[in-house]
């Protein structure tokens, strides 16, 4: 054991802290490890984050009492659309056009023939099918405008181009 010149030992010559000065040295690794904690989770909560919130999508179908393209779409599409991959992610909302175009609705051009079918993507207008040929050419045109909606997402939440 290891002396000084009085003969007392090396280890008997540092001073004490005081019960109070424990208690601050405590307190302060006690905040610095919470500190720590905060830290690391938030840096682990960002690496890992994805969107959170889905796009809303819903399909407008503007239609015209009497029109034989509506009447065929309903005939040939209708009933598939609400059971299909498309039709779950974009419900259909069917709008009348015999007394004009509704109000609430603010698209970027008016609707003026009928069928015409209005993508609106978090309520505003994404895309839109001016008429109805066939249900192929529908589904074709539709299928594409809603993969050009979605964008893919890196693991931290940066959107891919």
């Amino acid at each position: 054991m290891t002396r000084d010149r009085q003969g007392m030992r090396l280890r008997d010559r540092v001073p004490k802290a005081t019960p109070l000065e424990n208690k601050f040295e405590f307190v302060y690794i006690k905040t610095m490890f919470r500190l720590a904690n905060i830290l690391v989770a938030a840096a682990l909560s960002l690496s890992t984050v994805s969107v959170a919130v889905a796009d809303t999508f819903e399909l407008l179908m503007f239609e015209r009492a009497g029109c034989v393209y509506c009447a065929r779409w309903d005939q040939e599409v209708g009933p598939a659309y609400p059971l299909t991959p498309q039709g779950k992610q974009a419900p259909l909302r069917k709008v009348s056009l015999d007394n004009g175009q509704p109000k609430e609705l603010v698209l970027d051009m008016p609707v003026r023939y009928s069928p015409t079918f209005v993508l609106l993507k978090d309520g505003r207008e994404a895309g839109r099918i001016t008429g109805y040929m066939s249900d192929a050419m529908f589904w074709g045109i539709f299928a594409k405008m809603l993969e050009a909606q979605q964008k893919p997402v890196a693991q931290g939440g940066a959107v891919l181009e």
